[in-house]
């Protein structure tokens, strides 16, 4: 098997914090498609309600955050 096929496996669970391209978010669901359903921690829209991010996993860091 060659290196460049093999691929990192996040293995967060609902409410952990996770590190994104977008910020922190709190992960609150998994979709059996793999979909991570997260709530941003450190930004809110202009009508003051918290975003909601649909993320496939490779929107995440390789590493989690310590609690």
């Amino acid at each position: 098997m060659e290196k460049s096929s093999l691929v990192k496996v996040h293995r967060f669970r609902i409410g952990q914090m996770a590190k994104t391209l977008w910020g922190i978010v709190q992960i609150v669901d998994i979709r059996r498609n793999g979909t991570y359903v997260c709530k941003a921690k450190h930004w809110n829209l202009a009508d003051g309600t918290v975003a909601t991010l649909y993320l496939a996993p490779e929107a995440f860091a390789l590493k989690c955050l310590k609690p």
